[in-house]
């Protein structure tokens, strides 16, 4: 099916300059293309940012601790948002809820105290991961759990970059081939060894 696919009256692509350049190109792409195959498709080839995270915690408050109950499952949500909010109005600044089962969890709170905060970044997530452990072991039982929020920035992995040259290369078969061929205007062929031979045989 492929030599179909070229259009052009000139099967060479030495008399087709511009021909040639995308074929360069192609050539290139499956030379990244099997690079890409043996990386990890998550490897970030780069990013606008590092990832970051900020962690809040409460010092020197009073910390409360309440059961959470739901009359069915869907409705779990709805009652830990109340129990949220009832924490907050008596003037909790943190809580954190935890979920024990499909109907039944346990809200933690922080009523007072000193709220801190502290930003932390890295590479990788995984870098990032290991710093959030560092302030945690740092900061010790002075604080009775973490709100954590975590940022990642936008980043180009070795899936997009193999998204992006298997695009090029069906772009090259089904649609650069074709088109080109009926649009390039090659250069001049030189006659071959049939013509002064038919010439002469006349």
């Amino acid at each position: 099916l492929l030599p179909w696919l070229d259009t052009s009256r000139v099967r060479s692509m030495r008399y087709r300059p511009i021909a040639r350049q995308f074929f360069v190109i192609f050539a290139v792409v499956c030379f990244a293309l099997g690079w890409c195959g043996g990386q990890n498709p998550g490897r970030i080839l780069f990013k606008v940012a590092p990832f970051s995270a900020t962690m809040n915690w409460v010092t020197g408050g009073q910390v409360t601790e309440r059961s959470i109950r739901a009359t069915s499952e869907s409705e779990w949500q709805q009652a830990a948002d109340a129990a949220v909010a009832e924490l907050r109005s008596q003037g909790a600044g943190m809580t954190a809820v935890t979920r024990e089962g499909a109907t039944s969890g346990r809200i933690t709170g922080v009523i007072g105290g000193n709220q801190q905060t502290r930003v932390v970044s890295g590479d990788t997530s995984e870098l990032l991961e290991e710093h959030i452990t560092e302030v945690k072991q740092e900061v010790g039982p002075a604080t009775p759990f973490f709100a954590v929020e975590r940022s990642s920035p936008a980043r180009f992995t070795v899936t997009n970059f193999s998204l992006l040259l298997t695009f090029y290369y069906f772009l090259f078969f089904l649609v650069i081939l074709p088109v080109l061929g009926l649009r390039e205007r090659p250069e001049r062929v030189p006659d071959t060894i049939a013509k002064p031979v038919t010439q002469g045989a006349s």
